[in-house]
């Protein structure tokens, strides 16, 4: 029961709630487990007020008091995802086996110049061949579980970061590599298996703490020969064992030349297909006898006067006939 609303709470849920106590000052918490039991009770929007509606507090609370617990309170919203990370993967994750965690990144559309931090993104469910929307975009760290009244996996977002352009942190990657080495950090001993797409892939990811896996889509202009050097201040070259074996070369003038070239062949290239140089048919020139008549001409013969040639039958059999008086 909260001490400043008839609000019953059920056991359970206050024990799930009592957890994140410490990361709130007391006044704080309040609203926080009043605007959570709205966000549960609520079948609607769950807006600020659509909060407090679902949890019945409207009318005893003013709406000032829920929005200045998200604009002006005391807590640092990385701390709640830390906190429910670790109650999902103690309770429902076994113990030992490593922790399957998603990464990927949504747009919550968004209206308004006052909007902040928002911009255009790339929105892959969007209609239409533009896959672009204008909104807020967010990175968002889940974990993969399995429950045991559900065949298939669910996973359970514990943690968000949110993409501000022109900024320290406008990355997807960045944003995602330092969630991963946070949670990495919270739980020490078990290991992550992280798996993304390909937006999800570059240089931070050398970076990750030990203990963590990244499975991600490979990049165009990766290489898979070796592991990359250390760095040592000078020119990078890759060391001799991973570079692909050279062509032995051979000198031009000691290379086989066919009779019926004048350049010599590679070595790769099969002797037996050797080309054949087909002797070169000029086309002749047809003389001033042979040549078809101007459509001009036909047409000054067939046309003695205008309009005399459309009305006189047999037109198609007397253009013929000149045609061949004036070819022979």
């Amino acid at each position: 029961m909260l001490p400043d609303a008839a609000l019953p709470v059920p056991a359970s849920l206050m024990t799930l709630l009592a957890v994140f106590s410490p990361l709130f000052t007391a006044p704080s918490f309040r609203t926080f487990a009043g605007l959570a039991c709205g966000f549960l009770a609520q079948s609607g929007k769950r807006t600020v007020c659509g909060m407090l509606t679902g949890a019945g507090l409207s009318r005893a609370w003013p709406h000032d008091r829920a929005h200045y617990f998200f604009s002006r309170a005391r807590w640092n919203p990385d701390e709640p995802g830390i906190c429910v990370a670790k109650l999902v993967i103690g309770l429902l994750a076994p113990d030992g086996d490593p922790v399957e965690v998603l990464i990927d990144d949504t747009l919550f559309r968004r209206r308004g110049k006052r909007v902040w931090a928002a911009s255009w993104f790339h929105d892959g469910s969007a209609q239409g061949p533009a896959k672009t929307g204008y909104g807020n975009n967010w990175v968002v760290l889940a974990v993969r579980i399995r429950l045991p009244m559900i065949s298939r996996p669910v996973a359970v977002p514990v943690m968000a970061k949110l993409v501000i352009k022109d900024t320290v942190s406008p990355s997807r990657l960045w944003l995602a590599r330092r969630m991963v080495t946070r949670l990495a950090r919270e739980l020490p001993g078990r290991q992550l298996h992280v798996t993304a797409d390909s937006a999800y892939a570059g240089e931070e990811l050398r970076q990750l703490p030990d203990g963590v896996t990244w499975t991600t889509r490979l990049r165009s202009n990766a290489a898979l020969h070796d592991l990359p050097p250390q760095r040592t201040g000078k020119q990078r070259t890759a060391p001799e064992e991973s570079q692909p074996p050279a062509r032995p070369r051979q000198d031009r003038h000691h290379s086989s030349v066919l009779a019926s070239h004048g350049h010599p062949l590679r070595q790769d290239r099969d002797h037996r297909r050797a080309r054949v140089h087909l002797p070169v048919v000029l086309r002749r020139r047809p003389g001033a006898g042979h040549r078809h008549p101007h459509p001009r001409q036909i047409k000054n013969r067939l046309r003695p006067g205008p309009g005399h040639y459309r009305q006189e039958p047999g037109r198609r059999s007397r253009y013929r006939k000149i045609c061949r008086e004036m070819v022979d």
